[in-house]
This record gives C-alpha cells, structure tokens and sequence, in this order.
C-alpha cells in the first residue's frame, strides 16, 4: 500500500516495484491512496490502476504503461476499503510520500499536533479518520484485532529522521485516544510494526498533455 499517490510515486517506487516483481515475483501489487483530491482516483480507475510513464532519453522519449498500481483509493472516501487493507495480513508494506505537512507536527515540539483541526476530528471518533496519523493508528488497531500480523510503515518524505517521526506521530495519536486497548496496541507496535528510515529527495514535475495513445493519466 501506498500513501500519497501522486507523481513521485507512479514515477519512482511504483516502476521499481514493478521492476522487483518482473524479475524475482512474488505477486506485488500496490493499493495506491490519494489524501486529498480525487483525480488521481478518477483517472486511474476506469483503468483498472494503469497509467503511462515517458522517459526522457538522448535518443528521443519511451513511453511504457505500468501495471503495478492494482487499486486506487480515496483516503476518506473509500475509508473502510483503506481500514480494511491496512489490517489484512496480505498487505505487508505501507509506503508514504504525503508531504511533511501532511504529518501535522507541531512545529515546536516535533510531535503531533494535537490541536490540528484534523487530528482533533479523528480523535474524536470521525469514522473515516482523515489524518495521516489517524489512519495508521485505526488501521493498526484492526490489524491488531484481526490477528496482528507484522508490517512495515515506510515515510519515503524528505524529513530527518522520517522513521523515528513516524513511529513518534502514530504513537503519540494512540495515546491521545480513549481506546480501551490502546495500551496493547503500543506493546504490539513495538514488537511488530517496523518504521525503517528511508528517504528521497527527487521531485517529479507532470508530463505535457497527452496527445493520444493508451492510457491517458500519467
């Protein structure tokens, strides 16, 4: 699964998943979800997730479709699909690039930002949480509930220490609930949710407008 599906992701780890899959297998696909504007999701699904990629070379462009993309979602939208996939044990990897404003710190602590309108909503109960680190803490409680297999969370965003941030967000938003089993669900996190510390500097700009052939959404 991957958070922030936009054009760093189709052009970067979606390729080289795809590139992994083609030589060694292993049956790798990525549920791709979109934060914030639908037209990621309006564009790749009547294609069943397939979009085109053009490289520029010296020889002149290649343009190929990628196939690894094998479901898109939208975060609040398609909220229990999301719930759903982040607690099945088939889905073993979670990727993010969803920005550093995405991870509602505070800017003065480092922490989550307790008082943002959108960790203040998920905590008090919004069923489709709409925040980051709200959706990793639902996710992983149900995962938890439905046998509590392990699985990576992986911030691919261009932050300091990204995968100790991490850990620090969805750990700090369970704290902050009134879950019952919030205690268990820190234990269990400690022992099975892995927060490896990856990063990326690369940027992406958007291809000109397509002037035809299949697919259209790059």
């Amino acid at each position: 699964m991957h958070l922030g599906i936009g054009a760093f992701h189709r052009a970067h780890q979606a390729l080289y998943t795809e590139a992994a899959e083609a030589a060694h297998g292993g049956g790798w696909g990525i549920a791709g979800v979109t934060q914030r504007s639908r037209s990621v999701v309006d564009a790749l699904r009547p294609q069943d997730g397939l979009y085109s990629f053009t490289e520029r070379r010296p020889e002149g462009p290649a343009t190929r479709v990628v196939g690894t993309v094998t479901e898109v979602l939208h975060a609040t939208d398609d909220g229990a699909r999301l719930g759903a996939l982040l607690a099945s044990p088939e889905v073993t990897v979670v990727t993010l690039t969803v920005t550093e404003k995405g991870y509602r710190r505070d800017t003065a602590t480092g922490g989550l930002a307790l008082d943002d309108p959108l960790i203040r909503g998920d905590l008090a109960g919004r069923p489709a949480p709409a925040s980051v680190a709200g959706q990793l803490a639902a996710g992983l409680r149900a995962r938890l509930r439905s046998g509590g297999a392990p699985v990576s969370l992986v911030s691919c965003d261009n932050m300091a220490d990204n995968g100790a941030v991490l850990r620090r967000l969805v750990r700090e938003f369970i704290a902050a609930t009134t879950w019952d089993d919030r205690d268990r669900l820190l234990d269990w996190i400690t022992g099975s949710v892995a927060f490896p510390p990856p990063s990326s500097t690369a940027s992406s700009p958007p291809p000109p407008t397509p002037t035809g052939g299949p697919p259209p959404a790059p």
